[in-house]
């Protein structure tokens, strides 16, 4: 087999070139070489070799610092190194701290040096070849991302044209969303799909392109059937790869907390939270577009009453927080989730304390005395308080 690439000897000069005469036949093959760790590393971050051969002991240093001075720079990403080692006992754990890749015991005879190198230069091309392979799946990974960003850019804008002001309720959903998936702690990997389910369900609407007979009733924005139009969206969103997993959060957005709800009638955890999320987000800003409610603080209200039957008690308890609170990043970065376990007399609520229920035991800014830490923690035996509590840094042990 024909050796191909670029080995650097590093080492005594007549080791060198005892070397270099046992590899020169292969033509394919650059040999370089160097004297110490100085020359040494210097010629590898000028000629980028595919293997670095070298000798433990070196005027300067030692084969393995060479070797681990290799393995810290980045532009030498995937050079491998072999050190040749004067005696057979050296130990397997040198290798691995040193972060070489092989140990050849000397005196090395030309079948094991050319049968060494080749090994290297084997295992160099498939290395090369992951790092290729790598890098072009992040290019198509951007390229798929770059793709479906402007897809769902289009589609949010040929929604609005048909559905007025479904890109600006879109946008302030995905806005809370994300605020709301800050206070469940919902993994970043799972949000994007909620967002996107934010900001394009009102796509089913445009699908149904139903049309309110003149003279009828204001329909009540929290029933009815309404919830036809999330099953449209999921439906036709299910068709374009990479929107499948936010079709479904849409499909599931009209179940209820109680089982009431529609298509599947799914109850409380069997609906999936960022769902559950959805739902509200969608009822509040169609109890707000609707005339429903005057102002925000109104459509939470009509919202609270019906938690625990059409809506998670814990949402509406945060999304309640987070609209009357404003909920701006500067106040985000100023609180801190401590356990219940952890709580001390002394510390700020920064966000109002609901149990798993929905029960709002103290509002923000209440300071804990030994009274309240006992209410707290006597009902939280009986309802759990399981996403801990939000209070002020600076609070003791906060």
């Amino acid at each position: 087999m024909t050796l191909a690439g670029t080995a650097l000897l590093v080492g005594d000069p007549a080791d060198a070139a005892a070397y270099q005469a046992v590899l020169k036949p292969y033509e394919a093959l650059r040999i370089l070489t160097a004297t110490d760790l100085e020359s040494g590393l210097a010629a590898a971050r000028i000629h980028r070799p595919d293997l670095v051969v070298t000798d433990r002991a070196l005027p300067d240093g030692s084969g393995l610092a060479l070797g681990r001075a290799i393995k810290e720079d980045d532009t030498l990403e995937g050079t491998l190194v072999v050190v040749l080692e004067p005696s057979a006992d050296a130990p397997v754990e040198i290798a691995a701290e040193a972060e070489v890749d092989d140990f050849l015991i000397k005196p090395v005879g030309a079948a094991d040096l050319v049968a060494r190198v080749r090994s290297m230069l084997r295992l160099k091309r498939l290395h090369d070849q992951l790092r290729a392979d790598k890098l072009e799946l992040e290019r198509l990974n951007r390229a798929v991302a770059e793709r479906l960003d402007n897809l769902l850019a289009l589609l949010v804008q040929l929604v609005d044209l048909r559905v007025p002001g479904a890109a600006a309720r879109g946008a302030d959903s995905a806005r809370l969303a994300a605020q709301l998936a800050d206070r469940f702690e919902i993994p970043p990997v799972l949000r994007r799909d909620l967002t996107i389910a934010a900001q394009l369900h009102e796509i089913g609407k445009v699908v149904l392109a139903t049309e309110q007979a003149e003279g009828d009733e204001v329909e009540d924005v929290l029933e009815g059937d309404a919830w036809r139009y999330v099953v449209a969206a999921r439906d036709l969103l299910r068709q374009t790869d990479g929107l499948e997993p936010a079709a479904d959060l849409i499909g599931a957005s009209f179940e209820n907390w109680d089982g009431t709800g529609h298509p599947d009638r799914l109850r409380q955890g069997q609906v999936p939270l960022r769902s559950r999320i959805l739902r509200c987000l969608i009822d509040y800003h169609a109890l707000l577009e609707a005339g429903q409610a005057a102002t925000p603080p109104e459509a939470l209200d009509r919202l609270a009453a019906h938690s625990g039957t059409r809506y998670d008690p814990l949402v509406v308890a945060y999304l309640d927080a987070i609209v009357r609170a404003g909920a701006d990043e500067p106040a985000a970065a100023a609180r801190a989730r401590v356990p219940i376990t952890k709580l001390e007399e002394g510390m700020v609520l920064a966000d109002d304390l609901c149990t798993s229920s929905g029960v709002k035991l103290l509002a923000a800014g209440a300071q804990l005395t030994q009274a309240t830490l006992e209410t707290i923690r006597r009902r939280h035996r009986s309802d759990p308080i399981v996403h801990g509590v939000w209070v002020r840094r600076g609070s003791p042990a906060a």
